[in-house]
């Protein structure tokens, strides 16, 4: 697990550590050592990534695995699994991932409610940066709310012009249009698939295709729902149409 080698890497062994973690949370520091039995880390725990959902599932044999739930694709792939020992507060994780690589990745944890907090070591025992998860009970949470955003909404602001499809099937269609001081109408269009997360209140797109000179990209924004038919990304608001 090569700890923050990379961002997938980094996220297994930190649930690896929750996961563990969770053993305090049901009996104290719920010792394991050699065959991973470590209480209340037996289970599930989760922790959103944008437009991802990682699960960390520790069973009682010492085995641990973790599926990655992608909000674009609406569908789980294995990251990576292997087993885990806890010794008092001490977590050890042996992992391999789907890219390969294996390793071995060594914390401590605590638990308070149905939280889980790591706190991470280098291979010298210094502090190497920290991580809290929770206990996974609520699957709706993988619920992506693009229903919220499905159909036309336009933006108008002086000489400029900005304007939303969003589709059912996860697509949308973006354009935005303004008049230069000559008089020239300018145009950038662009296409590909959005995830909304109304619990974060945030829109991701993973742009297709587009004729911005900034060419492919994933983009984040910020976007507030209103009651009034209308949402606010940055300081623009689009009405439903």
């Amino acid at each position: 697990m090569k700890a923050l080698k990379h961002l997938s890497a980094f996220l297994f062994v930190f649930a690896a550590t929750l996961l563990l973690a969770a053993c305090d949370d049901d009996g104290g520091s719920g010792s394991g050592k050699g065959n991973g039995s470590g209480g209340g880390i037996v289970g599930t725990w989760g922790d959103s990534e944008a437009t991802e959902y990682w699960l960390f599932t520790f069973d009682s044999d010492g085995s641990y695995s973790c599926e990655v739930y992608d909000y674009f694709e609406k569908d789980y792939y294995t990251e990576e699994w292997g087993s885990y020992e806890t010794d008092d507060n001490k977590l050890t994780l042996s992992w391999e991932d789907r890219l390969g690589d294996s390793g071995v990745s060594v914390g401590t944890y605590s638990t308070r409610g149905d939280e889980l907090t790591i706190e991470w070591l280098d291979e010298y025992g210094n502090y190497d940066g920290y991580n809290k998860w929770t206990r996974f009970t609520d699957e709706s949470v993988l619920e992506d709310s693009n229903d919220l955003l499905i159909g036309y909404w336009e933006c108008r602001d002086g000489g400029h012009f900005y304007s939303y499809a969003f589709q059912s099937d996860g697509t949308y269609y973006y354009e935005y249009m303004f008049i230069s001081s000559s008089g020239t109408i300018n145009s950038v269009s662009e296409y590909g698939k959005y995830v909304y997360r109304k619990d974060i209140q945030m829109l991701y797109m993973d742009v297709t295709n587009t004729t911005s000179q900034l060419g492919e990209m994933e983009k984040t924004a910020e976007c507030i729902l209103s009651g009034n038919g209308s949402f606010r990304m940055g300081e623009l608001i689009y009405k439903r149409k």
